[in-house]
């Protein structure tokens, strides 16, 4: 639920471009976010975003004491409204989503502290989503659209054809681990959601997990100790972090 997703440094939300759905988890929800993207300038505020504020700064004026006593409408606004956070903003990392942040102690503390992973058409950064929250142990959700077959030719639906079609993608996602959950979204265009979260540990991971979009690196010079693989980059990430504090 919300309160999962407000822990720690709160949601990344990868190739988040102008930040509309940062914009909705962190001022809608109050759900911290960062959107990590080499484009733009994180979340941009629409002559839309402004009408909601204004709306719902209007809105909650009107709900006053005597009207919430006596509506279980009024009521269920004010829940709802509660967490609603006009002046937050949502954290911009500029960055392409790729191992290179993990040789960064703030990024790779970002990535280990963080709620979730999410992407919605994360086009080229949809599997290092998959991947980095399969490897890291952390909630993901992803909504597919480009596909890039040829890019990405080990990407196989459940018969075992290469992926070439946005379905075939989603298919090829929901079978990177057990207990992968898929929904179709209310909106138009690619709307396939497919979402992880580690509830049952780390068994279900199928292998080759972190070896498809997410180049795992090899330890930076310095650094003590193997890094023989994607499991490894945990015990990276905390090593950058002692040498950061030392």
């Amino acid at each position: 639920g919300r309160d999962n997703l407000r822990k720690g440094r709160g949601v990344v939300d990868v190739a988040g471009g102008s930040g509309d759905l940062a914009f909705q988890l962190s001022v809608r929800f109050g759900i911290p976010c960062t959107v990590v993207d080499p484009r733009g300038g994180g979340v941009q505020l629409t002559s839309r975003h402004r009408r909601l504020l204004a709306s719902r700064a209007a809105n909650s004026a009107a709900i006053d004491d005597e009207w919430l006593a006596s509506s279980p409408l009024a009521r269920q606004l004010r829940r709802e409204w509660e967490t609603f956070a006009p002046d937050a903003c949502a954290d911009h990392v500029k960055a392409l989503f790729d191992e290179r942040l993990m040789f960064d102690a703030s990024t790779a503390a970002l990535i280990r502290d963080c709620s979730a992973l999410v992407g919605l058409h994360p086009d080229q950064a949809t599997g290092a989503i998959v991947d980095c929250g399969l490897v890291m142990g952390k909630p993901w959700a992803v909504v597919p659209c480009c596909v890039f077959p040829n890019r990405h030719p080990n990407r196989r639906d459940a018969s075992g054809r290469v992926a070439r079609t946005t379905d075939q993608l989603v298919e090829h996602i929901a079978g990177r681990a057990s207990g992968t959950r898929r929904c179709t979204l209310p909106c138009d265009g690619a709307n396939e959601a497919v979402w992880w979260k580690p509830e049952g540990g780390m068994e279900g991971v199928r292998q080759r997990v972190g070896r498809e979009d997410w180049q795992w690196p090899t330890k930076p010079p310095g650094v003590a100790g193997k890094t023989g693989g994607p499991f490894q980059l945990k015990a990276l990430a905390d090593s950058l972090r002692e040498r950061q504090t030392e």
